[in-house]
């Protein structure tokens, strides 16, 4: 069984060097799977965050009143669950 520990975050991977302005790329990574995070300010108030490149076996709880779509990255965006969605 996986503990929280074995999570790793990488704060300056390769990919932050290709990032445009105003965006900040982190990568997580643990041996149940990892992905990236952007964090985009586009200048107007607002923050947007990007999920990337996530392994098949990664959730992402939100707290979002719908479902959001990310299927085009194979996973989707459960809100307030845990459930495991592929």
């Amino acid at each position: 069984m996986s503990r929280r520990y074995d999570v790793s975050v990488n704060t300056n991977p390769v990919a932050n060097q290709y990032a445009g302005p105003n965006t900040r790329i982190i990568e997580f990574s643990s041996p149940a799977g990892g992905g990236l995070i952007s964090f985009f300010t586009p200048g107007d108030g607002t923050l947007r965050v990007d999920l990337y490149r996530l392994d098949g076996t990664v959730t992402v709880v939100t707290s979002v009143t719908a479902e959001v779509d990310m299927s085009e990255r194979g996973t989707t965006a459960v809100p307030n669950s845990a459930d495991q969605v592929s």
